[in-house]
């Protein structure tokens, strides 16, 4: 029971995270690449008050107790 959890709700969101975060590397290497630019960085394109805010809304909804208790 609690392995058939981890595998059908846990693993793809691993796997979709992994995805993700591989593909904003590349394009944040593609945005160096075809800028040339060392000003081309994560505020600039608006990336970190995106992830900022993500962190934010995941404090407001996260449990108080421990982030551990979201793997049971």
């Amino acid at each position: 029971m609690e392995e058939a959890a981890v595998i059908q709700l846990r693993l793809p969101r691993v796997i979709l995270a992994i995805l993700i975060g591989g593909g904003l590397s590349i394009a944040g290497a593609a945005f160096q690449g075809m800028f040339a630019n060392p000003l081309v960085s994560p505020d600039i394109l608006g990336v970190s008050a995106g992830a900022g805010f993500g962190a934010a809304l995941g404090s407001c909804y996260s449990v108080t107790d421990s982030p551990l208790k979201l793997l049971r």
